[in-house]
Parts: structure tokens; sequence; C-alpha cells
């Protein structure tokens, strides 16, 4: 007997559902044995679409750091991705000119308030706000001179700077504006250890900024950037699914999962091979480096050679600060940091040697030939009648654990007696001041 055309529909509607929730079943089955739970890959999509969101404001998504750096036309380098309202510590404020887009007025010189900055690269930065809110402004104040005065802050030393990298940016400051009373300069390690480690290893020149390699390259190599197209277009590809995924009927059904999930490993695969490329293209030696990537070209005779190149540049950058400083009315003082790979420098515990020495650092090991290099060179700034102080010896009589990396960062109390040094050698001016 034919069935009706009513019961033909029925049967055949039934037969769908049921072969509809057989494969939603086996889907679900299969993702969960295979892959993830619906809610984890629900998880997981959100993850690609705030990945690209981040992007496209210009964070890149392969960081989780709150900051990152990119190119500037004077500085080099400066630091991106800051709360453009944000004050720094001591009622200071941080490089904001530099580092956001927001031109704000810069604070004037008066009778009553001084106006200082913090120039140099990270360590810098740790004693002038690692050493904790205010600690080095409390320090000033206890200078006589200066007990009375509003004090002000501006902290200039991001990570990775070094000469003639403050040189520029006081001077970049100053044709903006700004308006300093006191300049700290604290710095050494960078200008010596850096080069030769980071640049020179590039073929870069060794006096351009740190990582100037990957900046310049990435940014105009039209070999580079097709790779990094490449990569770009599958995760684009990625973005498109997760989103389409993610519409409210589809993301709840694990067949739609099912297939999601299985394109997007193919995708995240090729994406994978599309960083192996990018990696095996940038370490290629054979390439030739474009000039705007890699400067002139530097020839030196000697590792002794060069550190006293380094060396020469470093007081150069020295010598010019304090003579624009004296033009200008402002007070400069130039310290060199302390280091653990310089010879006798601090006893340490045990603990302290696993934690601050690593026996095949570069950096470190750069940092033990070129450091004498460094200490004669200030004495050279001393005859020439600039403030330098040379604190490489300050911890020499100090157990206490100080250092917290294989670099040369050191923790808060490390940091406040570099500040206290500072200040006692700033005070010994006073009469000047």
């Amino acid at each position: 007997m034919e069935l009706s055309r009513g019961k033909k529909i029925l049967f055949y509607g039934i037969a769908i559902c049921l072969v509809w929730i057989t494969v939603e079943c086996l889907s679900w089955g299969a993702c969960r044995l295979r892959y993830e739970p619906l809610s984890v890959l629900e998880n997981e999509r959100a993850d690609i679409i705030a990945a690209h969101e981040q992007e496209s404001q210009g964070r890149p998504a392969h960081t989780n750091q709150k900051n990152w750096n990119v190119i500037h036309p004077y500085l080099g380098f400066v630091t991106e991705g800051l709360d453009r309202n944000r004050k720094c510590p001591d009622q200071g404020f941080c490089d904001q000119r530099a580092r956001t887009y927001e031109d704000r007025p810069f604070i004037q010189s008066t009778e009553d308030n001084l106006i200082v900055a913090v120039i140099g690269g990270s360590f810098a930065a740790g004693v002038s706000y690692g050493s904790g809110p205010g600690f080095l402004k409390a320090q000033l104040k206890q200078i006589p001179i200066f007990k009375d005065k509003d004090i002000f802050i501006y902290h200039l030393a991001p990570g990775g700077y070094k000469q003639p990298q403050q040189l520029l940016k006081i001077n970049y400051f100053l044709s903006l504006g700004a308006e300093f009373d006191l300049i700290i300069n604290i710095d050494g390690f960078n200008e010596i250890a850096l080069p030769g480690v980071e640049n020179l290893s590039k073929g870069v020149h060794p006096i351009f900024p740190r990582s100037w390699y990957y900046y310049v390259d990435s940014a105009l190599n039209p070999e580079l950037l097709a790779l990094y197209g490449k990569k770009e277009n599958y995760k684009l590809a990625q973005l498109h699914w997760a989103k389409f995924f993610s519409k409210p009927f589809l993301r709840f059904l694990p067949s739609a999962n099912f297939l999601w999930k299985f394109q997007n490993n193919r995708l995240a695969s090729k994406v994978k091979l599309a960083d192996v490329a990018l990696v095996e293209y940038q370490e290629n030696k054979e390439r030739k480096l474009q000039y705007a990537t890699t400067g002139p070209d530097y020839y030196f005779r000697s590792w002794n050679a060069f550190y006293q190149d380094l060396a020469e540049i470093w007081a150069r950058g020295s010598f010019l600060l304090y003579n624009i400083c004296q033009g200008q009315g402002i007070e400069y003082f130039h310290f060199l940091q302390p280091n653990q790979y310089v010879e006798g420098s601090k006893p340490m515990s045990e603990k302290e040697r696993k934690t601050a020495l690593l026996s095949d650092s570069k950096a470190g090991n750069a940092a033990r030939r070129g450091y004498p290099f460094l200490v004669k060179k200030g004495k050279w700034l001393k005859q020439k009648g600039i403030p330098f102080y040379d604190l490489t010896m300050i911890f020499s009589d100090n157990s206490d654990q100080l250092y917290i990396d294989n670099c040369c960062h050191l923790n808060m109390h490390g940091y406040r007696l570099v500040a206290k040094q500072i200040a006692q050698r700033i005070k010994e001016h006073e009469n000047r001041l």
C-alpha cells in the first residue's frame, strides 16, 4: 500500500532527524575522545577572536606583555601599549612624549620645584622607580638644598637603551620644550654587553639600537613581508572560521564543533609551518641584508679594540650630555652601574650565584671583558670635570642577595642602596647646585 504524501513527509522527516541525532551523537563522542568538550572549543574560538582584536589595535598577539617596542624616528625604539593617562611613581611622568600619541605639556621649572630626569636602560629604571614608590624622591629630599622643593621625576629609561640614545633622548625632549634641573645618567652594561651579542651577531652596526635587525628587517624586506603575509592569511582564515562557528545555533552543535576543530587544526599547522619558514629565512646567513637593517660596515682589529671603541662612544655620549646640560643650566651626574660579572664586585652565596651568574652568558662574558674599558674611560670623564662616579664596587662588601637575574637587575633592596649612593654623591656637590 502506497503511503500518502503527508506520511512520506513525516517518515522522511523522522529519518532525517534520526540521522541528524546520530551524527550529532557521534560528533559529540568524537569531540570528547579526540578533541575537547564543547565548552572548551567555544573558549578556544573566543581566544582566536580576542587575539585578532588585540592585533588590530596594534598589540602583538604573540605576547602577553602589557608593553611592546615600536620604531621611533629619532630614538630608535620606544615602548608602546601604555595607558596614556598613567602616571609613573614619584609624582613624575613616564616619557609619554615618546610612548604615546598624546602631546602633553611639560612641567615648567620654577624656584619652588626640582625637575629631574633619570636616563639609561632598565637598570636606571630600576633605580628610578624599582626602588619603590617615592624612594628616590625621598633620597633627593634629604639633600638640604632640595628639601623644600617639589620634586618631579621624569623616568626616561626604557629597557635596552644605550648610548647615544640617552644623548639623543635628552636633545629630543629639550627641543620639544622640556625643562630639567637635574639629569641622572645610570648606564654602562647595555653599552658594553649588548652591541656584540645582539647587533654584531646579526651583521648590524653595533651602535644601532638593540634589536634593530628585527624592527627594520620585518618592516622593509619584501621577501620577509611576503612570508608574514602568508602566515597572516592563514590566521585570518582561522578568524573567519572561529567567527562563523561561534554563531548562536552552530556553536552548540557537536557536528559543527567537530568540523570547526578539524579545519582549525589544519590552519594552525599551516601557521606553524609559516613560522618555521620565517625562522629559516631570518636565520639564513647567506641572504643579503638591506642597508636600512645593517647600517654601514663595521670593522675591528680585535675584541679589545671593539670594547675600547664601545667605551669611547659611551664616554663621548656622556661628555656631550654634560656640555649640553652646562649650556642649559642643568646639573648632570653620571654613574657607572654595578654588574655581577665584574670580578670581585660582590661576594655571593650559592643561592645568589645560581640566580645571578650564568657561565655561558654571552652578555655576561662581554661585561666581564668590557667593563675595565668603561672604568678607564670613566676616569677620563672625571679628568674632564664631569661628575662621574664608578659604582662597580658598591656591593664589594655586601653578601646580601641583591641580583634577581643573570643579566644585571637588582631587587628593591639593591636598587635602594644604589639610589642612596647616588643621592649621597649629588649631595657632595651641594655647594654648586
